[in-house]
């Protein structure tokens, strides 16, 4: 059943879902390793002093809304989008998502693997190869992997 775009801004689910053409779209998550790599991710940047922002809302178009994982933003678009998949991940959504970060031009966007714990970066349209070290464009950011995993271990 179609929504309005007013009824998705105005309305908190649980889980947070996107917002896609009028459509509410469920998000691959709630997985353990998931929300562990969320708040392993979130520590680290704070330990790093950057701002990161765990499940924001970013708007698209004006009928498009994402619910990115992790955000850095940057002065005027998002400086590091990440994704940290769930077993039940669709890779055509996934493809479709990082594509749409693109699209608002956020300037680093991560994908991150907890089960393989390693990472990717999008850039031109690709995910890139696993990598266990995740670098901004700019390289002002760094984020090895591994140091991700160290409560665990």
């Amino acid at each position: 059943m179609p929504v309005a775009v007013e009824t998705y801004l105005s309305t908190r689910y649980e889980p947070a879902c996107d917002f896609v053409d009028g459509e509410l779209v469920e998000r691959a998550a709630g997985y353990r390793d998931h929300s562990a790599m969320i708040g392993a991710l979130l520590n680290w940047f704070h330990a790093n002093r950057r701002k990161a922002l765990c499940v924001l809302r970013l708007q698209i178009t004006l009928s498009r809304y994402r619910v990115v994982d992790i955000c850095v933003d940057g002065p005027h678009a998002p400086y590091i989008c990440i994704e940290v998949l769930s077993p039940e991940e669709d890779q055509a959504v996934l493809r479709e998502k990082l594509a749409d970060y693109a699209r608002i031009d956020a300037a680093n966007i991560w994908v991150i693997d907890p089960a393989e714990r390693n990472g990717a970066c999008y850039e031109n349209g690709a995910l890139g190869d696993a990598t266990p070290l995740l670098r901004t464009t700019d390289g002002r950011v760094e984020l090895p992997i591994a140091e991700l995993f160290t409560i665990d271990d």
